[in-house]
């Protein structure tokens, strides 16, 4: 194995941790943009007007969670007794709470009943970025010719 093999992999790994950093700080600050000014979409255009990106703000998620396995395990238990194994059967679990966020109550959509300890959460809203094939291939043009990857010195083990 050769020390440059190793050198570009720690490189790699070194660039990718930089540049995850970088991305999600900017990420932030443009979301902080995007809640101060009410923009939810907009494009990073070339300088030669060619689209590299579109950027989205995304509503957080909606879910159902558990807040009180207890309350949510005898509902369970008294309503549909055969989806009780030792607590809820996943299966059960993952339609109960599905359903309860699709509604956005805590409520069982067969029945209308409130579904107890559970409660409906919103997700953080985030930012999606969707660079062009365009952009991909400058970023690629860029790195080929770039000694970034190119991490030198220290001793070959």
């Amino acid at each position: 194995m050769s020390k440059e093999l190793r050198q570009k992999a720690v490189a790699a790994k070194l660039a990718a941790d930089e540049m995850d950093a970088i991305h999600k700080a900017a990420k932030s600050e443009l979301l902080e943009w995007c809640e101060e000014t009410g923009v939810t979409g907009f494009e990073l255009l070339a300088d030669d007007r060619t689209a590299l990106a579109s950027f989205s703000k995304v509503p957080g998620k909606v879910s159902a969670v558990v807040t009180d396995e207890a309350a949510f395990t005898t509902w369970v238990e008294n309503n549909y007794p055969s989806e009780i194994v030792k607590t809820v059967r996943a299966s059960a679990r993952e339609k109960f709470l599905k359903d309860a966020a699709a509604a956005g109550e805590p409520v069982n959509l067969a029945t209308g009943e409130v579904i107890p300890g559970v409660e409906i959460r919103e997700g953080d809203p985030y930012l999606v970025t969707r660079p062009t094939p365009a952009a991909r291939a400058l970023m690629k043009q860029t790195l080929e010719g770039s000694p970034l990857l190119g991490l030198t010195g220290g001793a070959d083990q």
